[in-house]
């Protein structure tokens, strides 16, 4: 599992599994060949008996600008709806797992990205990051992973505002409705995330993964009920490139960098 993912580094260490989202000199932002190894990782690991709890980071200054819109990955209308079903089959594989998802974001997590923190179990902030949606800045529907997880977390009315309106929410800010568990300083991040970790794997896996379970079946529930236009890959590749904007292009816009 650890030596054949192109777009991920992953490591094994004290029976957790650590996910580096490996594409920092596009701000991770997702490819298709990234979709597929991401639904396959989580997919793998819940039948890995050797792992108890999951941590995914982001390479670089971001964790993830969401999908990658760049002229010379776009894939063929065809392959346009397989990305759809496997977004929404990272999600199901995600609120599947039993073991415990940590997601530390040290950086912009906008759209794709932003649901693929939000939709781990615990989520702890650097001080720099941030969180949204830019996509209707494109004239784009919300990531069908916000619509479910932004309400919950921080409120309908609070994530209504934040989905229609593009805005990026900031460390502090994400904190103070309910986006992260924490907000730590940049250099501390990797250590709070594998410090939570570490008390997960030394706790009561069977007492664990049962509580997670029952919480997230209302997630599931709530899942199959977000309208499928939230993934009509054809809406979305045709607003990116009448717009000609790329997640780069969008993530300048908050002055987020695109490197390290």
């Amino acid at each position: 599992m650890c030596d054949d993912y192109n777009t991920m580094a992953i490591h094994r260490e004290d029976r957790i599994l650590r996910i580096v989202l490996n594409r920092s000199d596009h701000l991770n932002a997702i490819n298709l060949e990234m979709l597929h190894e991401i639904a396959r990782i989580f997919r793998e690991v819940k039948s890995d008996s050797e792992v108890d709890v999951i941590t995914m980071v982001g390479a670089g200054t971001g964790f993830c600008v969401g999908i990658d819109f760049d002229e010379d990955s776009i894939p063929e209308h065809a392959e346009q709806n397989i990305m759809a079903y496997k977004a929404r089959e990272i999600w199901k594989n995600i609120l599947d797992a039993e073991k415990p998802i940590i997601t530390g974001v040290n950086g912009p997590a906008i759209g794709f990205g932003a649901a693929l923190a939000l939709m781990s179990d615990i989520v702890i902030a650097s001080k720099k990051a941030r969180i949204g949606d830019a996509n209707i800045n494109l004239g784009l529907t919300a990531d069908d992973g916000l619509c479910l997880i932004f309400p919950l977390l921080a409120g309908v009315n609070k994530a209504k505002e934040i989905l229609l309106t593009g805005d990026i929410v900031d460390a502090r800010e994400g904190l103070r409705i309910g986006l992260f568990n924490r907000v730590v300083p940049s250099e501390q991040l990797d250590q709070t995330v594998r410090e939570t970790a570490l008390k997960l794997a030394s706790g009561h896996q069977q007492a664990i993964r049962y509580t997670k379970s029952a919480v997230n079946r209302y997630l599931k529930c709530m899942l199959s009920q977000v309208d499928d236009i939230a993934l009509n890959t054809e809406n979305i590749y045709k607003g990116c490139l009448n717009n000609s904007i790329m997640p780069e292009q969008e993530a300048s816009r908050h002055d987020f960098p695109v490197s390290d």
